[in-house]
Order: structure tokens, then C-alpha cells, then sequence
């Protein structure tokens, strides 16, 4: 676009400062034809946040001092971004300079290798699950009962689930679109909630869930009103608490909400399964341009941030409320490459106990595996 076009060129000049979002960091070439700037030392980039991996590290210093003109680069890291890392600000302020920026380094290296080696590892599970569950479905239609029944017994075999003796602690996010079209449903959303905690609790035991509502509406809205973060809670009376203070307003003049920016903030605060629920599809600009009808410029947009839930392992199960194709088909794009699916909430809203028992058997399956649904169904439905 023109608008970006002109920050590019402008950003190489002396004297300017230029912030940018993380898609500026790939692909753009900060080309500067001022002398005065060449005999300053050039143009610096300073980069806030971890790179993913050691590719987008040389891709975000590469912006500048390009083809022998001069250039500088620096990380500026906040403690909580070093202790993702695994790193302690006090140990590293003990080493020199560039054994610092070794260990930064090795640091990134190392997750983004534990990253892939999880992915790879889901991928192997996947697809040995996969060849099981294509032979049982051949045996049923093809062979008679005794032959279906091995094949049931060998798919069980090889597909491992944990035993309700396993249970693990679990985060659950809720996604939520708090914009004015959502408003009806807010009583609906706070029954669920209630319903939910307290079966989980008595199923798997208090202090296994913990439920995360962040709200969201769009970037013509106030700053401080986009997002709407509940923080992780085991308590029912506080979560509830939260989402009754919630006023579902906003989202003009557009019909997409900022769908891609809550995807990026839920991905930090590192939940176990994500729900995301609304209506409206989101931006479909890609990351770094600017959008339409807004003087934003997006950071990222919602298909990159599909692809960084699967490779965390972390599933979105979407529920679109509605019946608009190009949100479904936006959030099928969503849930897809995590392993989950997307549905339509249509008949859920005409019953409150159906989303009810979708939600809190996913959440079961996150603890404890098959078993613990097993148990849930006879007990609840």
C-alpha cells in the first residue's frame, strides 16, 4: 500500500523513528539514500520481543546494513521474555556482552528445537492413530464380528489414553468476541461457566481446571476495551464475577473483529485448549499490512497464528454463533491445523446443556483422557 510504502522510505532517514509491527520484520528493506545518515553509523533496528527461531533472528537484523552500507541491530528483552527462555537476568548480567548474546541464542536454538521435536512427535502419534482407525473402519464394513473385534482391540492398542489414574492439571482459554451483536447470549455464556467448573470439579477434583475468559472486540474500539483478560482462575464466583462486568458493545464500522490479535495474546499466556466463539470472521489482511477502514497495521494475522498453536500442540475447537459461511469458514481455517474442528452453535444456543456438555467433555479429555469422558457420559448424559 501506499501508506507502507511511504513508512519504508521514510524510516531510513536521519533523525526518524520508526515503530513498526513484527511483519516489518521480514521481507522489508529499509534502503536509506541519506549521506548524513551513512556517516552516523547508519540506520539501527531495535527488536522487542524473542525471535522464534535463529531464521527470523537473521531476518530481523537483516533489515538494515544491507549491500556494505553501514548498520546496527539490538534486542531490548523484558525479564518475562527471558524467563521463557529458561534464562535468569541475574546469572546473565554476571557475563560479558557476548557470552550473553551466546546464551540468548542457544536458548532460542533450544526451544525452537523442543518445538519441533513436539510436533514431530504429534505428527508420528498422529498418523500411527490414523492407519489404526482406517483399518477398524475397513473391518466393520468388510469382515465379520470376530474380525472387527481384533481390529477394535489392536486400534485401542495402539492408540494410547491415559488412564483416570493420569490426570493432569489443564488450562482451558475462552476466546470471545464482546462485541454488540454478542449481547443476547451473556446470560447464556455465564450458566455455562458455573455448569462447567463445578462438573469438572467433581469429576477429576478441585484445582484441575483452570478457565481463562479473554474478551475481544475490534481496533476502532477503545485501546484499553480490545481486549478484556479474566487472568487464570479456578474460582467459580470470580470467574463469573468477571464475565458479568463484561459489556458486550462495540465493532464498527466493519463487520471482522480483531479475531488475529486475541490469538496472539491467548498464545502467550500458554493455555492447554482454547475455545474460540463468535460471530464475525477476522481481518483477512495478512500480517504487516494495513487494514481497511482502520489506521492499524496488523501485527499478525489469524492463519499465522493457527500454524503457532500447532506447533505449540495446543488445539482451538471454534463455535461459531450464526450462520455466516465466511465466519465458519475463517474459523474452520482457525481449528484445523490444531487437530480440532469447527461447528456451528446454532443448535447449542437453542439448549445451553448441549455446549455445556461439548465444553466440559473436552476439558475432561484434556485431563484424563477417554476414560474420564466415558465417565462424564454416564454420569451427565
Amino acid at each position: 500500500t501506499k501508506d507502507k510504502d511511504k513508512i519504508i522510505r521514510s524510516a531510513a532517514s536521519c533523525g526518524q523513528i520508526t515503530l513498526t509491527t513484527r511483519g516489518f520484520g521480514r521481507g522489508v528493506d529499509y534502503v536509506s539514500f541519506d549521506p548524513l545518515l551513512h556517516e552516523r553509523g547508519g540506520a539501527a533496528v531495535l527488536v522487542t520481543f524473542v525471535p522464534e527461531s535463529m531464521s527470523e533472528w537473521v531476518q530481523l537484523l537483516g533489515r538494515v546494513a544491507r549491500e556494505g552500507r553501514p548498520g546496527s541491530g539490538a534486542f531490548i528483552l523484558t525479564n518475562s521474555s527471558l524467563a521463557n527462555l529458561r534464562l535468569d537476568l541475574a546469572s546473565l548480567q554476571t557475563l560479558a556482552p557476548d557470552k550473553q548474546l551466546a546464551q540468548i541464542k542457544q536458548a532460542v536454538n533450544e526451544r525452537h528445537a523442543e518445538n519441533q521435536a513436539v510436533l514431530w512427535q504429534r505428527y508420528e502419534e498422529a498418523k500411527k492413530s490414523d492407519g489404526a482407525s482406517r483399518a477398524l473402519q475397513r473391518s466393520v464394513a468388510h469382515e465379520g464380528l470376530e474380525e472387527a473385534t481384533e481390529k477394535y482391540l489392536r486400534f485401542h492398542e495402539q492408540t494410547p489414553t491415559r488412564q483416570i489414574s493420569e490426570i493432569v492439571p489443564t488450562r482451558i482459554m475462552i476466546l470471545g468476541d464482546a462485541t454488540g451483536s454478542m449481547r443476547e447470549l451473556w446470560a447464556m455464556f455465564l450458566s455455562i461457566i458455573k455448569h462447567v467448573l463445578e462438573r469438572v470439579a467433581k469429576l477429576a477434583g478441585n484445582n484441575m481446571l483452570e478457565l481463562r475468559w479473554v474478551a475481544y472486540r475490534d481496533y476502532s474500539d477503545v485501546a484499553s476495551s480490545l481486549i478484556q483478560d479474566s487472568g487464570w482462575l479456578s474460582d467459580t464466583l470470580s470467574l463469573l464475577s468477571f464475565v458479568e462486568r463484561i459489556v458486550p458493545a462495540g465493532g464498527a464500522p466493519d463487520f471482522p473483529e480483531a479475531v488475529e490479535h486475541a490469538l496472539q495474546y491467548g498464545r502467550s499466556t500458554n493455555p492447554d485448549l482454547v475455545f474460540l466463539l463468535g460471530d464475525a470472521w477476522p481481518h483477512v489482511e495478512k500480517m504487516g499490512e494495513k487494514l481497511e477502514n482502520h489506521h492499524h497495521w496488523l501485527e499478525t494475522d489469524y492463519q499465522h497464528e493457527a500454524e503457532e498453536f500447532a506447533k505449540l500442540g495446543v488445539p482451538i475447537h471454534s463455535l461459531v454463533v450464526g450462520e455466516l459461511s465466511q465466519t465458519f469458514a475463517a474459523f474452520e481455517k482457525i481449528s484445523s491445523p490444531t487437530g480440532y474442528q469447527t461447528e456451528g452453535t446454532t443448535g447449542y444456543l437453542k439448549d445451553a446443556e448441549q455446549l455445556t456438555h461439548l465444553m466440559c467433555k473436552n476439558a475432561l479429555k484434556q485431563i484424563g483422557g477417554a476414560d474420564m469422558v466415558a465417565q462424564y457420559i454416564r454420569v451427565y448424559q
